[in-house]
């Protein structure tokens, strides 16, 4: 069947570009496998502004994607918000509706700030043929993952800050139509996993309130997706008896050690309510998968903004893999860059606490041997609120 060719193509391109499923779902089986870093909403973030800066924000104060990188970034958070992003991979002929989608929302209280993921990657739907039908019969396939996570943090005192989040993950292959019950394959989810991730983030302003500027330094510490398996089975139909077998698998998730700092230096505005003119942050990151292959454990990322008037901000960054892929050759260092746009209302005229926020983020792709790509930049963006206030 055409669903099928689908799938294995969906794989090849996947294990092309970063490690993937090791295992083709034409064929059997390991008990246990791997779910390869660096694909799965997992673990791939579409905050734009994270994306241009290299992915490189686990020690980022109020962080509107901490959940992807240390819960304890939503400890500095002091404003609710909520942000829709994007993420397109529709990098070759085929997967068209390749793409990551992401909501994540933060809530500060007075006893604790609250983080809120959804994040979805979307691998596309098809129609399913085959030989008797080769046009079908308005049966469709589509193949997704996708990523809920709940986050806490608290700041513990004027220097540290402390994160926990709670994620389980899912893959799916979900028929549609008049013939989804009688098809010769399935995958069924038998457990989710219960997966943590750990926290904390180290603050320390180098200014003092007299002086017109105010620069800080932050270092974070994480430690992500410890906890069980996602348990799963193929079945299969036999035709033309109609029986059923099934194989029962485990897929193990990638775990992660996140290490690194940002410095950022601002310029006050004339008076509290004055938009500020200048703030610069620099980020660095360094992660290690714990349990990835040995020759693919260390990923490196940096990144530079700088924001006018808290309106027009420019970013850039490097990303550099222990691997080839799409993205750069191993140990090359790869450009990304982006832009955002926000407006502080109440800071421009305006009476409602509000601020809106456009962002884009753009990714240059490396040519691949024996794939012809469709195009030569990914693209991603946001739209966020924000809402100058505490829930309660």
């Amino acid at each position: 069947m055409e669903v099928f060719m689908k799938i294995k193509l969906i794989l090849f391109t996947a294990i092309l570009f970063m490690r993937s499923f090791e295992y083709s779902f034409s064929q059997q089986l390991e008990s246990d496998t791997y779910l390869g870093n660096g694909i799965f909403s997992i673990d791939v973030p579409s905050d734009p502004q994270s994306v241009a800066m290299a992915e490189s924000f686990v020690a980022f104060q109020k962080n509107r994607s901490a959940m992807l990188y240390n819960p304890a970034g939503l400890a500095g958070v002091n404003r609710i918000s909520i942000l829709y992003s994007q993420r397109a991979m529709n990098w070759i002929t085929g997967l068209d509706d390749m793409k990551y989608q992401a909501v994540t929302a933060s809530i500060p209280t007075s006893l604790m700030n609250i983080g809120l993921l959804y994040n979805r990657f979307t691998q596309g739907e098809d129609r399913v043929r085959t030989a008797q039908n080769p046009e079908g019969d308005g049966t469709t396939v589509s193949i997704y993952d996708h990523t809920i996570g709940i986050g806490l943090a608290k700041q513990y005192n004027e220097y540290l800050g402390f994160g926990l989040s709670i994620k389980t993950f899912n893959s799916i292959l979900k028929y549609n139509g008049p013939s989804s019950q009688n098809l010769g394959f399935s995958i069924e989810t038998t457990a989710l996993p219960i997966l943590f991730d750990f926290g904390i983030l180290y603050s320390n302003i180098l200014s003092t309130e007299q002086e017109n500027y105010q620069h800080q330094l932050n270092i974070g510490l994480s430690v992500q997706n410890v906890g069980t398996a996602l348990k799963q089975k193929q079945l299969f139909r036999t035709l033309p008896s109609n029986s059923i077998s099934s194989q029962d698998y485990s897929v193990t998730l990638p775990q992660y050690l996140r290490f690194g700092f940002t410095y950022e230096f601002g310029l006050h505005g004339r008076t509290p309510e004055a938009l500020a003119p200048l703030n610069v942050l620099v980020t660095a990151e360094y992660k290690n998968s714990l349990n990835g292959v040995a020759s693919r454990k260390d990923y490196w990322g940096f990144g530079l903004e700088l924001k006018l008037y808290e309106i027009a901000s420019v970013r850039m960054g490097t990303f550099i893999n222990p691997h080839s892929s799409i993205y750069g050759n191993e140990g090359t260092p790869a450009l990304r860059y982006g832009f955002g746009l926000s407006a502080p209302l109440e800071k421009i005229g305006a009476v409602i606490p509000l601020t809106l926020n456009l962002d884009y983020a753009a990714i240059p792709l490396q040519k691949v041997m024996y794939v012809s790509s469709k195009v030569n930049v990914l693209h991603t963006f946001s739209i966020g609120l924000q809402y100058e206030n505490e829930l309660f």
